[in-house]
């Protein structure tokens, strides 16, 4: 049956080419007798051509899966590379250049005083000068309504208008001689607001205190903020001193420095709402176990207006205001407890260590050019310690912000963009673990650092001095631990444990003055503005007043201060100034 059904499908097959052939030479026919058809209708191969091509198959879009047939694949086709068409294509394009020949019998010679000028610009620049001298001369203060010729008035019009006109003189008695340092500290010395340096004085300071603060709990802050707004009626009002206690009693007092008539030195008044316990003002809490408040961890605004304070059990900043004492601001963003605080000397940026051994850089939010709170986010994050952060500096006028901690590493970074600068570690014999215990930035970038090796020999607290760009310059060796440390000008103050007061000097950390002692250990340590006086801090709650004994003395009670060229007395602010004896 197999064999039977494949013979009629050949015989099928070939039936089919025999109607197919006789189809073909049916049409040649049609196409020879109808010679006057379009070529388009005309069939153009031969019946044994097209045989033959379909025999030829050709596949160029289908791949086949069988043998044979993979053989009449076409391959495919590449792309005519154009790369040297389009060269030839844009050489062709660039115009020929055509070098014409120099006509030699055309060219211009020099002039004949060339070398004269050359030889006379010189000469000529200085009658420039001598002209334009001229030119001011004649315009300088010209009455133009007061020229009657209209010829001149105009040229002088014409002047004006391309050299312009200089004024008239204004002064016409010469400039004053500069006088000497003596005579300018004895004409300073006549006006009333005038205020003697305390470090121009070290020789001759004498200690004051002020009871009633805070009675028998340590005083961590006592600073005068230096930036404080006065307006024109409030000149000569008492400046804000701001009081910390350990226990998170906030005192804003009344305080002016002393000047050349007043008989008790300075004038304090005493904070009113801190005498009763409904009206004082707590830092509120609570505080994260075994972080006491501490100078490092509150910072006063320049301005007076706001307190920042860390070592809060929740990891955070908190802002309060100093007027109402009620918190504005509270901002979290450190993994652990906050261990310092620093503020630039511009009010922009506040910088937080933390335990979680970060630094973070925020913005200080103004308003109305005053301190209004802090940025929700941190300016910048700053990282590179292994350990516990534990004192922390910024300047943003040298850009820079310096950490030290409890690894024994002080970093340095970037404030605007946050880069690595610098790390460098205290110079120490011993093999035992260093602490930064805390550090402080000048004016000049000097950088002053007290660090502390965990042994008990007396020997193992240092302080060291730095420069900005991170070198060693000096090295000093201190007998008892330090607890407060502030720079000012060309001085550190340094509080000590042992109840003594220090002044060095900063370029060489040598000792400035012999230490002035105290009754009890000090907590902190501050200067006033102008340098006035240094504010010193007990355990005892008392606050030291530091400053130049005053020669010339009035009635107690009174002094006088001069307004608009007028004289008129005020009273005394306070009373509660006594002078501190050892």
């Amino acid at each position: 049956m197999a064999g039977r059904g494949a013979g009629m499908l050949q015989e099928e097959a070939l039936k089919r080419k025999e109607r197919l052939r006789a189809l073909r030479e049916r049409h040649g026919q049609n196409r020879t007798e109808d010679a006057g058809e379009p070529a388009r209708k005309q069939l153009i191969q031969e019946p044994a051509e097209v045989e033959g091509k379909h025999r030829d198959l050709k596949l160029r879009n289908y791949v086949p899966e069988d043998v044979e047939l993979k053989e009449r694949q076409v391959p495919k086709a590449r792309p005519v590379p154009v790369e040297e068409k389009v060269k030839e294509q844009l050489e062709a394009a660039k115009p020929n250049s055509i070098i014409e020949e120099v006509d030699l019998a055309n060219l211009a010679p020099r002039k004949p005083d060339w070398d004269l000028k050359r030889d006379v610009a010189k000469k000529l620049e200085k009658l420039e000068k001598r002209t334009e001298r001229a030119i001011a001369e004649l315009i300088r203060a010209v009455d133009l309504d007061a020229i009657a010729d209209e010829t001149e008035r105009k040229a002088l019009e014409g002047i004006i208008s391309n050299f312009g006109q200089t004024p008239c003189q204004l002064l016409k008695e010469a400039h004053p001689t500069r006088l000497t340092m003596e005579n300018a500290a004895r004409r300073r010395a006549r006006f009333d607001t005038y205020t003697l340096d305390v470090f121009e004085h070290l020789g001759h300071l004498k200690s004051f205190f002020v009871e009633g603060i805070s009675d028998d709990i340590p005083l961590v802050q006592a600073v005068v903020p230096k930036n404080q707004a006065h307006s024109f009626i409030t000149q000569g009002y008492p400046d804000l001193l701001v009081t910390v206690s350990v226990n998170g009693l906030i005192g804003a007092h009344g305080w002016l420095p002393y000047d050349k008539n007043i008989s008790n030195y300075f004038t304090f008044t005493r904070d009113p709402t801190s005498a009763s316990v409904k009206t004082q003002r707590i830092l509120s809490g609570p505080f994260a176990p075994g972080a006491e408040l501490s100078a490092r961890t509150l910072v006063v605004s320049h301005d007076g207006k706001l307190l920042f304070s860390g070592g809060h059990w929740d990891n955070s900043v908190q802002v309060t205001s100093l007027s109402k004492g009620k918190v504005t601001g509270h901002v979290t963003r450190h993994i652990d407890i906050v261990t310092c605080l620093a503020l630039d000397l511009c009010d922009i940026y506040l910088i937080s260590g933390s335990r979680d051994t970060t630094c973070m850089v925020w913005q200080i939010i103004q308003q109305g050019g005053f301190a209004y709170g802090l940025a929700p986010k941190p300016f910048q994050v700053l990282y590179g310690h292994d350990d516990e952060v534990t004192c922390v500096a910024i300047s943003t006028e040298l850009d820079m912000a310096v950490s030290g901690s409890k690894d024994g590493t002080v970093i340095v970074h970037t404030v605007r963009r946050g880069q690595f600068t610098r790390s460098f570690r205290p110079p120490c014999e011993s093999s035992l673990p260093v602490t930064i215990s805390n550090l402080a930035v000048g004016l000049e970038g000097q950088i002053v650092i007290h660090s502390t090796i965990e042994s008990r020999a007396k020997d193992n607290i240092f302080l060291h001095l730095y420069s900005v760009n991170g070198k060693l310059l000096a090295s000093e060796t201190l007998g008892e631990p330090i607890t407060a440390m502030c720079l000012a000008r060309d001085h550190v103050v340094l509080g000590t444990e042992c109840c003594s007061l220090h002044v060095r000097h900063l370029r060489s950390l040598k000792s400035a003055m012999e230490p002035l002692m105290m009754r009890v250990p000090i907590h902190c340590v501050s200067v006033t503005k102008d340098n006035s006086h240094i504010l010193v801090g007990l355990d005892d709650g008392k606050l030291i007043v530091v400053g130049p004994g005053q020669p010339s003395e009035m009635r107690t009670g009174q002094f006088t201060r001069r307004l608009w060229s007028s004289t008129r007395r005020l009273s005394r602010l306070s009373s509660r100034e006594t002078e501190y004896k050892k």
